[in-house]
């Protein structure tokens, strides 16, 4: 139970480190993500509307995260994120002629394979940390209440 929540904890801090970073860089950088997103051969009809939602959404649930009550809802929206995330890299690796990047940051230096393995890695930490988080707080529950 004790390495339990240290593991979602320490997932929690890596997200929120992520979210943050990768969120606040993009709206720093506002209108050269749009164009990034804008040179997307699946994105390019959407770019304006992604370029404000993407950022918004990680600084959302880097928020949500810290919120314990809301903790491990917030988990599983990471894994949906980092899940889309990757499956939208995959498919660009694999089908699409051209290659926009529209990271931000140290992520911006990365490859396409290494953001890949990078997101792939998120996707499998957060996933279980929201599969543990759900184990720990039905555990909780059926944990009967004593009274003194």
């Amino acid at each position: 139970m004790k390495y339990r929540n240290h593991f979602i904890t320490l997932t929690c801090a890596l997200l929120i480190i992520l979210f943050s970073f990768t969120g606040f860089s993009k709206l720093k950088n506002l209108e050269e993500f749009h164009v990034q997103l804008g040179q997307s051969p699946l994105l390019t009809e959407y770019a304006l509307i992604l370029s404000w939602l993407i950022p918004s959404l990680e600084i959302i649930c880097a928020i949500f995260l810290f919120i314990p009550k809301i903790q491990r809802i917030a988990l599983y929206f990471s894994f949906g994120l980092m899940f889309l995330f990757t499956g939208y890299i995959f498919i660009i690796l694999r089908f699409s002629p051209t290659i926009p990047c529209s990271c931000g940051g140290i992520i911006e230096a990365m490859s396409w394979n290494q953001h890949l393995l990078l997101n792939s890695f998120f996707v499998t930490i957060s996933g279980i940390a929201a599969l543990l988080s759900e184990k720990a707080s039905k555990v909780h529950e059926e944990t009967p209440i004593q009274t003194i």
